[in-house]
């Protein structure tokens, strides 16, 4: 037997071996705790998930069993609709099958009421339509009656225009036809002389009256006095090789017509003695002997009037409304 030593440990005083043993048993029970907890945490764990998937398996069992009921009741619900109202239209057939044939005064009342009703409501709204369509065709009357007046109006203001045109018009040419009457007139003692010589450009009126006398003078006989010419000059623009008219104005018309009458003798002499004639006439007196040269004869005027000869020695007067005919016609 082995003898044990025992040492007294004063009080006070710590024994180090108790207690590291107890401290190492401390740390193996905290261990074994922190092992067990973490153990028991991970199964708790599981078990929720194994429980929550079995939750959710019952519960998709029972949404399909409900959705499977629920079709198969509307399906059957369907079918009893149909049914019923299948059942409820071969009623209401019958029952109107068994009205029509009866002998009900009732029915032929109700039906005369709502036909008269719906005639009365049918007959009012034709009266309106009647007195809007009266109203609409009084207005299109009134309208029509209105254009109508105002196209009378238009017709006549053009009518009243177009005359006033014309009269205008006829005024115009009879103003342009006095006119030319009166500047004929103011000429109706002129004399108009073609086939002098024309060398100078500064020519005096008393010069061309000289050579105006001289030449009548020689070729015909007539002797001019200064007191029985007005004035004399040459007529247009100087040009070297060409002889301008000259025109004479007598204070005698007599003496005018007994130059014009020796007109045939000047001719020979290449002298041309007529009467001074307007713009105007001029160019008619122009057309006829130029436009209407297988026609036309000869030409002349007397007191600034118009006249001609045809080849059958018929002579015509020409008038002032004929004017525009001869003056239309293209130049020969």
């Amino acid at each position: 037997m082995a003898t044990q030593s025992t040492q007294s440990i004063e009080p006070g005083e710590i024994d180090l071996e108790k207690s590291e043993v107890s401290d190492s048993n401390q740390d193996c029970d905290s261990q074994d705790k922190t092992k067990r907890k973490y153990i028991s945490s991970v199964s708790e764990h599981e078990l929720s998930i194994s429980e929550s998937k079995a939750e959710s398996k019952k519960q998709a069992k029972k949404k399909a069993k409900h959705e499977k009921q629920k079709a198969e009741g509307t399906k059957d619900t369907e079918n009893m609709s149909i049914v019923d109202i299948s059942k409820h239209l071969r009623e209401i057939n019958v029952k109107l099958s068994k009205v029509m044939l009866k002998d009900d005064s009732s029915l032929e009342n109700m039906i005369e009421t709502i036909v008269g009703k719906m005639k009365n409501s049918l007959l009012h709204r034709i009266e309106l339509l009647e007195h809007k369509l009266f109203e609409k065709e009084t207005e299109s009357d009134n309208l029509k009656k209105d254009i109508d007046n105002l196209q009378k109006e238009l017709v006549f203001e053009k009518e009243e225009k177009k005359q006033i045109l014309l009269e205008l018009t006829k005024e115009k040419e009879s103003n342009k036809e006095n006119l030319n009457d009166l500047e004929q007139y103011s000429r109706i003692n002129n004399v108009v002389v073609h086939g002098l010589p024309d060398r100078d450009k500064a020519e005096t009126p008393d010069v061309t009256i000289k050579l105006v006398v001289e030449t009548i003078k020689k070729h015909t006989g007539i002797e001019l006095g200064e007191s029985e010419i007005d004035y004399g000059h040459r007529l247009g623009r100087f040009e070297n090789g060409k002889s301008r008219p000259a025109v004479i104005k007598f204070i005698s018309r007599s003496k005018k017509i007994q130059i014009l009458k020796m007109s045939k003798q000047l001719k020979q002499v290449k002298i041309y003695a007529g009467e001074h004639l307007t713009q105007l006439n001029q160019t008619v007196f122009n057309s006829f002997r130029l436009k209407k040269k297988d026609t036309v004869e000869s030409v002349w005027s007397r007191s600034g009037k118009l006249v001609y000869k045809n080849r059958n020695g018929i002579i015509h007067r020409v008038l002032y409304k004929e004017f525009n005919y001869w003056l239309s016609l293209p130049w020969s």
